[in-house]
């Protein structure tokens, strides 16, 4: 055997494991078309290795080497005196990533081959630590674990910052909830009137632990930054968890204290032990004293303190605390300033709960850092999609941050709403607390177009005080396999190193550590844990965070996996042992359990399996064993009862064996559930919402053993909202999701008063009457492709006396377009039909000419109501002032005043406005000009909102009457009057009439009004009955008549409608059938029962 050619083996196969950066699996090679294959311990040195090949080669029978020829391999290496050819498939490989492979097998050899080594017969290192980063990797790596800022220069604590932004803009509004508000100035009050109260009647201390138990509210916000001013450890347990769980974090925390509100206060009495003090925020609030001052120099607050614990989930079974300091805090919001990641003086969305740690970045980065005002959601609010986005909209909320999971399903309804508006105040969005897909990405590239709208996929655990990379999601993202999760921020350091700790190439995975002075302190009281999450690389310390990543040439972060079982689940971390820990430590005596995380519709789930053969254990009652000891994103999707779990040959559970899952959980029960209408109307959504259309769902099933998650409930509670008209309680829709417990809630709820309210959107469909307008307009009034508009309404006011000043006419149509939107209001053709949109405030077109005699003005007029370029619909232009200077009144060129015989025409679109609009702007006009504004409120409705609303009916049963009222009338016929002219082939009337008037005399008219009101029919009524009878004479009919005319009816059906401008008027065919032989007594009857049923369907 050659020595030459066992070197050049060793070094191959060398070479190779670092390359894969797989340690674990065997690997096979064709050595002169030979396969040789080798297992080692990474352990093993060079030289062992070269004497482990040396044993394997002298069985081998010599063949000859085919040059070039690649026979399927992948990569081969050829050795020939002093050269090395290394040939990769084309396949496979482009050229420079062979060149770079070149690279790293040359620097291999040198580490094994270097003089030195030679000399001092040092290769007995293990062949884990050769290394294959090049010197510019090795370059990028380093610029990796080097931070820009000097961060000793910067000892602040949190408070400060806040109460120093509250000193320079006391008068700046820093928080909102609804119609509740407070300034910095306000708020820094409060703070310190509840540090007062906590120090001197509680007596709390530096350092001391305070768990908060409170529902999203102000005075959690005050709560909160009145813990850490007064110098004690913020701790957070949110109030939907468990009872047991909050004693367990009591127990870890060893508090004495815990702070609750009002909401909360009846929750804990009784429950917690007699040496826990439960504090009412409101009590504090309600206490004064006068020492802030003397007190405020007593707090010593040390930068390095801890000043929040938050829990996550523990290995161990238990929840642990990762304990940050102001100074880790600190640091962290300075790197995303320094990022410019959230512009100044951003309006932010409080959108997490407590339990997860973004809530910390979101008040911090808020109300310490960018002086920005803090919007807050009411209790469970966050699962409203509706209140949401409405709050979005109405309070111009720039940034929010989220799961991608539920950023997605806030699009999905908007979209499906056609509410997309609603977010064109944002300007900024954080998508963190999971992987973020490349579907999800392309979703919200579709929905957020808009190029001054920034989007991040961000990643970083809590104990790396919550943000550590960023990546601003754009188009090119649309065509990559996965998305990245970016750059490491500012000041951040991280390495990626394997599981021998050697730093990986780039291009491999490693494990991902981060340090900097962001990184936490450790875990409370578990110097265990600490231990094992702190460790010593090059001097510093860094945090080992268990994900597995990949870093590109680019410095971008890929994240591949775990290196343990953990999983994240809508964005909240979960040890899995933590879920297994509780039902073996069950009363149930499980003797085994394992959990997984498997996907459903797109979805993660929670699956346990356990191993008992007690008949008694359901599934039921470990699930409600779980409910009561673990939080609700914890609690799993199913839990399968086996008698025997697979396992492997080392004795443990081997989960690729594990039987596939049925999420629904449904058996087949055709024909067998018996259901009310409720329960079947309910039955039906679920069904919808969950994808499991024909499934009998058993009405005591819980929804989330059917692959059901909270953002999917938040639609099923919409559904309930729109099809039954109900306000639901969330809270309790969610912790009861049967079909029966909701179909009893739903029939206890609220119903939602009929009262048309304004609506938070500024575009929608137009309304019916809108859309007849627009298509008539276009269709009907077309002749000879010339356009003669027919829906010009003009109103003309002639001075008579006095005067009217121009300057004052001008702001007072400027108060009508801002009162009354539907006057700029554009429209547009779009897939989903006509659509309206309420434009900015504009100045009126405005218009002046002088007149000289009575012919040249009614040209003018003419002009108006004729000229088929005064709107324009598509940008809002509706209304327009023409104003007609009578040339007498004007020889001194006095334009600002108009006196008597000036005139002025204010034209308006018909779609607009209709004859009652015409009486509600008269008035408005004049109360406007002499008051110099309009009081309605701003709140009050408006057009847009009608149409949406009215888009809401349910027409089924109007449909339906319409089309029997019209069935069998032949639409084509055409009444024989007696016509001068044909009409033309298109059918078209055409817009210019002739007029004829006559007046009734006072005999005839008394009579006709004695006539209505002894048969008890209206005038409208009667009129009808005698144009019926005359044109059924007029055509000629003889006996049987079968007539249907159109009818305008004012359309305004609804209190809330009287005093709305907009256009409600709509033509209503009255269709009648009668005989000539009855009498005119029994048409006015018809006529009467006619309209009666019409006016219910109209």
């Amino acid at each position: 055997m050659d020595i030459k050619e066992e070197l050049a083996l060793a070094c191959s196969y060398a070479f190779l494991f670092k390359l894969t950066n797989n340690f674990e699996q065997d690997l096979s090679l064709l050595w002169n078309n030979v396969p040789i294959k080798i297992s080692f311990n990474p352990h093993m040195s060079f030289d062992e290795l070269v004497e482990h090949i040396s044993g394997i080669l002298s069985l081998r029978k010599s063949t000859n080497i085919e040059n070039n020829r690649m026979n399927d391999t992948i990569l081969s290496i050829q050795f020939a005196d002093r050269l090395c050819i290394i040939n990769g498939s084309k396949n496979l490989f482009k050229q420079n990533t062979i060149n770079t492979i070149g690279q790293r097998f040359q620097l291999i050899f040198e580490q094994i081959f270097s003089r030195n080594k030679l000399i001092f017969h040092c290769n007995f290192d293990p062949l884990f630590k050769l290394s294959i980063l090049l010197p510019n990797e090795k370059h990028m790596l380093l610029s990796l674990t080097t931070t820009e800022i000097n961060h000793q220069q910067f000892q602040k604590c949190l408070h400060e910052q806040f109460t120093h932004l509250a000193l320079i803009h006391p008068q700046k509004i820093a928080i909102i909830l609804d119609d509740q508000s407070l300034s910095y100035g306000e708020m820094l009050f409060y703070v310190e009137r509840i540090v007062i109260s906590l120090i001197i009647d509680y007596n709390i201390k530096v350092g001391e632990i305070i768990c908060q138990y409170m529902d999203r509210s102000i005075e959690m916000i005050l709560s909160i930054l009145a813990i850490i001013m007064s110098g004690a450890i913020y701790c957070p347990v949110l109030s939907t968890d468990p009872l047991s769980r909050l004693i367990n974090i009591i127990e870890q925390t060893k508090a004495t204290h815990v702070l609750i509100h009002s909401s909360t206060n009846n929750l804990l009495y009784g429950s917690i032990s007699l040496s826990t003090t439960l504090i009412n925020v409101i009590t504090c609030l309600n206490i004064s004293h006068d020492e802030t001052k003397l007190l405020e120099s007593q707090l010593l607050i040390d930068p390095n303190d801890v000043a929040i614990i938050i829990f996550t989930s523990g290995s161990t079974g238990q929840p642990k605390g990762v304990q940050l300091t102001h100074t880790n805090l600190f640091h962290s919001f300075n790197s995303v300033t320094l990022a410019n990641l959230i512009d100044i003086n951003p309006t932010v969305l409080q959108l997490s709960q407590t339990s997860f740690d973004v809530h910390i970045e979101e008040i911090f980065l808020t109300l310490s850092y960018f002086g920005g005002c803090l919007i807050m959601l009411h209790p469970h609010g966050h699962l409203d999609l509706d209140y949401v986005s409405y709050t979005i909209e109405k309070m111009q909320v720039s940034f929010m941050d989220t799961i991608p999971r539920y950023i997605i399903t806030l699009c999905q309804h908007l979209h499906s709403e056609d509410k997309k508006q609603q977010f064109r105040s944002l300007r900024t969005i954080f998508n963190g607390g999971e992987s973020m897909s490349v579907n999800q990405a392309n979703t919200m590239i579709e929905f957020f177009p808009n190029k001054t709208i920034r989007l991040y996929h961000i990643y970083g655990p809590a104990e790396a005080s919550i943000t550590t990379a960023y990546h601003q999601i754009t188009i090119n993202d649309i065509n990559v396999s996965q998305i990245s999760c970016g750059r490491r921020l500012p000041n951040f350091k991280i390495q990626l190193r394997d599981e021998y700790m050697q730093q990986v190439a780039i291009g491999q995975t490693g494990e991902l550590f981060i340090g900097g002075m962001s990184i936490f302190s450790g875990y409370l009281m578990r110097l265990d844990l600490t231990e094992k999450a702190l460790i010593q690389l090059d001097n510093d310390y860094y945090y080992r965070t268990g994900d597995i990543f990949r870093l590109d040439k680019e410095s971008q972060l890929y994240f591949v996996g775990r290196r343990d079982y953990q999983v994240k689940l809508r964005g909240q971390r979960i040890e899995l042992t933590e879920i297994e820990h509780v039902l073996l430590t069950s009363s149930f005596h499980l003797s085994a359990c394992v959990v997984i995380k498997i996907v459903h519709n797109e979805l993660d789930h929670l699956v346990t399996f356990v191993q008992t053969n007690n008949k008694d254990v359901t599934e039921t009652c470990l699930i409600d064993e779980c409910r009561r000891r673990l939080p609700r994103f914890m609690i799993p999707t199913r839990i399968i009862i086996l008698s025997k779990l697979p396992y492997n040959t080392n004795g443990k559970i081997d989960r690729g064996r594990l039987p596939s899952v049925n999420l629904l959980s449904i058996e087949d029960e055709k024909n067998t559930i018996q259901r009310t209408d409720l329960e079947e109307r309910v039955h039906r959504i679920w069904c919808h919402i969950l994808r499991i259309d024909q499934q009998n769902i058993p009405l005591d099933t819980s929804f989330f053993s059917l692959g059901g998650t909270s953002l999917v409930l938040m639609q099923i509670l919409y559904k309930y909202h729109e099809e039954f008209s109900v306000n639901v309680d969330i809270p309790l829709f969610f912790e009861h999701a049967t079909i029966s417990k909701h179909v009893t809630f739903l029939s206890k709820s609220h119903i939602i008063e009929d009262v048309w309210q304004r609506l938070p959107f500024n575009q929608g469909p137009a309304s019916y009457a809108q859309e007849r307008i627009y298509l008539d307009e276009r269709v009907r009034f077309d002749t000879n492709g010339i356009d003669v508009p027919a829906y010009h309404d003009i109103a003309i006011y002639r001075i008579s006396f006095g005067t009217v000043s121009r300057q004052r006419l001008r702001k007072t149509l400027k108060i009508l377009l801002e009162t009354h939107s539907a006057l700029r209001t554009s429209f547009h053709l779009t897939d989903n039909g006509l659509e309206q949109r309420i434009e900015p405030l504009i100045e009126c077109d405005y218009t002046t000419t002088i007149y000289y005699n009575t012919q040249q003005l009614k040209s003018i007029e003419r002009e108006e109501l004729i000229n088929p370029s005064l709107f324009n619909l598509s940008k809002g232009h509706l209304m327009r002032c023409h104003i007609c200077l009578y040339h007498e009144n004007h020889s001194t060129i006095n334009y600002e005043t108009l006196f008597p015989s000036d005139v002025i025409m204010l034209n308006f679109h018909h779609i607009a406005v209709d004859g009652e609009t015409s009486d509600i702007l008269n008035e408005d006009l004049c109360t406007a000009y002499n008051q110099g504004s309009l009081s309605i409120g701003s709140n009050a409705l408006r057009y847009l909102d009608y149409s949406i609303h009215e888009r809401q009916l349910d027409m089924r049963a109007a449909s339906k009457f319409w089309l029997d009222i019209l069935q069998g009338y032949d639409l084509k016929q055409s009444l024989p009057l007696p016509y001068d002219y044909q009409r033309t082939g298109n059918n078209r009337s055409g817009a210019r009439v002739r007029v004829v008037r006559f007046e009734f005399g006072s005999s005839l008219s008394h009579a006709f009004l004695d006539y209505a009101s002894r048969v008890n029919v209206s005038v409208f009524q009667l009129g009808l009955a005698c144009f019926f009878t005359f044109l059924a004479r007029l055509s000629g009919e003889t006996s049987d008549v079968d007539l249907c005319l159109a009818c305008y009816s004012a359309n305004r059906y609804r209190p809330e409608l009287q005093r709305l401008v907009g256009l409600f008027v709509t033509t209503l065919p009255y269709r009648l059938r009668f005989n000539l032989n009855e009498s005119f007594d029994q048409i006015v009857q018809h006529i009467r029962n006619l309209t009666m049923t019409i006016f219910r369907h109209s």
